[in-house]
């Protein structure tokens, strides 16, 4: 627990233990670490707990599963074809 006499003077805010769970679980998601890696980590008895709370700081499952093709097939098809797939 932050001293409660240190942080005014410093000028910072007075954050509790979930205050940095969150802030850790927000940083990690927007970062792209798996839905299912940070319910682990955060203890979560089913990801359902996780995807309600955090699910919208996932990555689009679209833009993802757009990505990962791009990523894929880049060279290997004609430039016409590949239309869409870029970024």
């Amino acid at each position: 627990m932050p001293s409660p006499i240190a942080s005014p003077l410093l000028g910072l805010r007075q954050y509790t233990p979930h205050d940095l769970r969150h802030k850790w679980a927000t940083v990690t998601l927007t970062n792209g670490v798996s839905i299912h890696e940070v319910s682990r980590w955060l203890g979560h008895r089913s990801i359902k707990v996780t995807v309600d709370r955090y699910g919208h700081l996932t990555q689009d499952g679209r833009e993802r599963c757009r990505q990962v093709v791009a990523a894929t097939v880049q060279g290997y098809l004609p430039e016409e074809l590949s239309v869409g797939l870029a970024a």
